[in-house]
């Protein structure tokens, strides 16, 4: 559970992989401005401005067109540096407008932006309404989760009675196939081809894990980078939080407004096992690569597609990041602080959504196996965060816990359970020497360590959690460990990403791709 909860820090680490104190940080994002839940005229609303075009849309929204002409609010990292002047500069018009007049008018300028919904809302809302995320039991009076991964309708869900069919009858050869492949020390999934065209969380982290169980990953990314690539903090000129997300990987640059990068993207999905992306839905789409379309270029590609609301939710072409998805879920609404909400510290959406991809995309290849054809998988995070919220449905509180944080000289002390210790004895203690005591009285206590502390702690050290590993031009960045820890071939993370495109004629030759365009153009005929 330590190893799970440490790889969970990735918006943190960067900051103290280039000499940072990560710090708490509200409802701000340490990456990304502005970023933040603001008071609007009859509620909260959360916003996230997750790139510099996105800035300039925010600006004309506000009627404010002149701040992306400051030096201050130039690029990411210079927002970054003045948040507290970025939220200001966009507070007031916030304020005058209702929290729906907000996000109408935010999401029509394709900006993530979204209400904090309390459960009642959540379990009245349309969107997962659409997606089935609520099944009744037992007359109606109890609610229970409904499925977390949906197939789309381009392939539908094979019947059970074909799937049991199906798996009574599995090839045999497959099943050698499979058990050659865990015998491999280049990992579990060694042969197996990932493309992966995702940006910040989600579907980075679902390909980060498939690398680092052996999969050969390629990421397709837009020449300029995908857009965390923008992110502060900074080394040699790279985003630590875009390189600490997509370890194990190889870039190369796909443009899909040109036909060149269109026929390219096509050679690279007719040669790949798995195709994840966490892009709107409708993108792909628009430019020529529906799920249809997809299917007919490989019809034995696993297909994931991880978005805010999910393809089939009436919400689909909104956009969305964390902080937007915790807001409608109902997180936020149980962790407010002096009536302010606030999220979760780590992204917990985004993580959600990129390890429940790495569960549908195993679950794919298996289904491959039985059935000979790829399905098509859409996650939508809102679904699976309000799935964390369950405790709370049914007219029912979840259990509190009894345990208490406690202050001290140098910091904080969890203690389980009830302190039969007066809290006054120990004033002026430091933690260890609270530790000390709360032990010695059998409770079971822990210090609440900071970031860095974390990091330098003597569990992390031995578990091995964080790991130096190259990038092509040789420099080693300080990453983190997949704590999957298979036996008797772990996941292991091997490399680091580099520049953007920089692999293309490694992954060419590795996949054998003939990039010459006429035969691209050939190939995209065919696949019409």
């Amino acid at each position: 559970m330590f190893d799970t909860a440490v790889s969970m820090l990735s918006t943190f680490l960067p900051t103290h992989f280039t000499g940072g104190a990560p710090r708490r940080m509200g409802n701000r994002h340490p990456s990304m401005s502005p970023w933040n839940a603001y008071a609007a005229r009859d509620g909260w609303v959360l916003l996230c401005s997750a790139s510099d075009e996105m800035w300039g849309r925010v600006c004309g929204v506000v009627g404010r067109p002149e701040l992306t002409r400051e030096p201050r609010f130039l690029k990411m990292g210079d927002r970054v540096a003045h948040a507290d002047a970025a939220d200001a500069a966009i507070e007031p018009w916030i304020a005058r407008h209702t929290v729906a007049e907000c996000v109408d008018a935010f999401s029509g300028a394709s900006v993530p932006c979204g209400p904090v919904s309390t459960i009642d809302d959540v379990l009245a809302d349309p969107s997962l309404h659409a997606r089935d995320a609520f099944v009744s039991l037992d007359c109606g009076s109890l609610r229970v989760p409904g499925p977390l991964i949906h197939g789309a309708p381009a392939r539908g869900r094979a019947p059970r009675a074909r799937l049991r069919a199906a798996a009574a009858s599995e090839r045999p050869a497959a099943r050698r196939r499979s058990a050659a492949c865990v015998q491999t020390r280049d990992g579990v999934l060694a042969g197996v081809r990932v493309v992966e065209m995702g940006s910040y969380t989600t579907a980075p982290l679902a390909a980060r894990n498939l690398g680092a169980l052996g999969a050969y990953v390629v990421k397709a990314e837009p020449p300029a980078g995908e857009l965390s690539r923008a992110s502060p903090p900074y080394r040699d000129g790279q985003s630590y939080f875009c390189t600490l997300s997509n370890s194990d990987k190889r870039s190369v640059a796909v443009d899909l407004r040109t036909p060149e990068g269109r026929d390219r993207f096509r050679a690279l999905l007719s040669r790949a096992d798995v195709f994840v992306e966490n892009m709107k839905p409708g993108v792909l789409t628009r430019f020529g690569f529906g799920p249809e379309t997809i299917a007919r270029i490989n019809p034995r590609l696993v297909y994931c597609s991880v978005s805010g609301y999910g393809a089939s939710s009436p919400l689909a072409g909104r956009p969305a990041m964390d902080t937007t998805i915790q807001g409608t879920a109902g997180i936020m609404d149980l962790t407010r602080g002096g009536g302010v909400p606030f999220k979760v510290g780590i992204s917990i959406s985004d993580l959600l959504g990129g390890q429940f991809a790495l569960a549908a995309i195993l679950a794919g290849l298996e289904y491959r196996e039985r059935t000979g054809r790829g399905p098509f998988m859409d996650l939508s995070m809102q679904e699976l965060s309000a799935w964390l919220t369950q405790f709370y449905w049914n007219g029912s509180a979840a259990p509190r816990s009894s345990g208490r944080v406690l202050p001290f000289r140098d910091g904080h002390v969890y203690v389980a359970g009830e302190d039969p210790v007066p809290h006054t004895e120990l004033i002026g203690l430091t933690r260890a020497e609270a530790l000390a005591v709360l032990g010695a009285q059998g409770l079971r206590c822990a210090p609440v360590m900071s970031v860095s502390e974390v990091a330098a702690h003597a569990q992390s050290v031995e578990r091995e959690l964080f790991v130096d590993r190259p990038a092509k031009s040789g420099a080693a960045w300080p990453l983190l460990a997949s704590p999957i820890r298979l036996h008797p071939f772990p996941a292991r993370v091997r490399r680091a990403l580099g520049a953007v495109g920089e692999d293309l004629a490694e992954v060419a030759q590795d996949w054998a791709l003939d990039l010459d365009p006429a035969v691209h153009a050939s190939f995209a005929e065919q696949t019409k």
